[in-house]
């Protein structure tokens, strides 16, 4: 008898984990989870391990998203042939956080919002804003773009929202050991309880893990390279600071919430992530201020709060509103 109970119970146990698993996958598949639809194979074009291209013409739709891709390969609506002078065009690059992963429609993106705002100022003026993100891109590709396709945009302003990528790239361009993701991770239960409940193993070689001198360099000098070409192309430049949901003053608890899979992406403490954060800040907003350039500081202007991040760097609708808000400051500022 006691083995039969053993049995049902087991049997039943069972039953259950896959009902759990089948509506965890259901709602992954048919609800909008902006990481999952950054990984979608159609939605990028096929390059043997290049740099991330989003497919032109591309089209994603669930029960609440609806993602299209332009003829040349960005988020959003094909642009305006017939341009004049007085219209005002605004090119946005980034990555996953300027291509707005949480944004279910384009026109929820913070580009578009961004678009919005600036019609508004200068009704007389046909605006359009150029949303260039791209997910996994870092500043040398969205440089290549930029290079390839200003001929046919030719924008007024270049916004440089960039910042998570190349920080990640830089801490994994150092000397560290493989990290492989939890087998677990193939159950979407367990992926969906790892966003809902956002605190990350910290491994213990990654506790003092830093970005070092040569890899700042490295993304100073990509910067400067992008602000030279727009420049010399009469391209007024903004540069963003760039927003996350954890204080800098964060540390133990707190900054583990905060920061949460910026622990896995940069294998960095909770402590580290929020200190290259706020390096890489520091680099815009000096460089800015040295070259006379224009600067949106999203990172003041989105508060460090769970109401604004989706999870540690991508916007709620409520965060893409205040940071198309503050660009929108910017430019509004810079036109008058």
């Amino acid at each position: 008898m006691a083995r039969k109970k053993v049995l049902f119970g087991a049997v039943v146990t069972a039953i259950l984990m896959v009902v759990i698993e089948s509506i965890a996958w259901g709602w992954e598949r048919f609800s909008w989870l902006g990481d999952q639809i950054a990984q979608d194979a159609s939605l990028y074009v096929e390059n043997d391990g290049g740099r991330p291209q989003l497919r032109p013409g591309a089209h994603l739709e669930g029960s609440k998203y609806e993602i299209s891709i332009n003829s040349i390969g960005f988020r959003g609506p094909e642009l305006e042939r017939d341009r004049s002078n007085s219209d005002l065009r605004v090119w946005c690059i980034g990555g996953s956080t300027t291509f707005d992963i949480y944004a279910p429609t384009n026109e929820d993106t913070w580009p578009f919002r961004l678009q919005t705002e600036l019609q508004e100022a200068f009704p007389e003026r046909r605006v359009e804003v150029v949303n260039a993100g791209i997910p996994g891109e870092v500043l040398t590709g969205s440089r290549e773009d930029f290079e390839q396709f200003y001929g046919s945009v030719k924008p007024d302003y270049l916004v440089v929202y960039h910042g998570p990528n190349d920080l990640r790239f830089a801490a994994s361009s150092q000397a560290m050991p493989m990290h492989k993701p939890s087998p677990l991770h193939i159950f979407a239960t367990f992926r969906l309880l790892s966003r809902w409940v956002p605190v990350q193993t910290v491994r213990e070689e990654w506790v003092n893990h830093r970005i070092d001198g040569a890899q700042w360099s490295r993304i100073e000098r990509d910067l400067r390279g992008f602000v030279d070409s727009a420049q010399s192309k009469g391209v007024g430049v903004v540069m963003a600071t760039h927003a996350h949901r954890a204080d800098d003053t964060d540390e133990g608890f707190a900054a583990r919430v905060g920061v949460g899979e910026g622990t896995t992406l940069l294998k960095m403490s909770p402590e580290g992530v929020i200190s290259s954060f706020a390096r890489y800040n520091e680099l815009v907003t000096t460089m800015a201020d040295e070259r006379g350039l224009y600067l949106a500081d999203v990172r003041s202007a989105v508060p460090a709060d769970s109401e604004y991040f989706g999870d540690h760097t991508h916007f709620t609708p409520k965060g893409s509103e205040l940071a198309a808000q503050e660009v929108a400051r910017v430019i509004i500022e810079a036109e008058r």
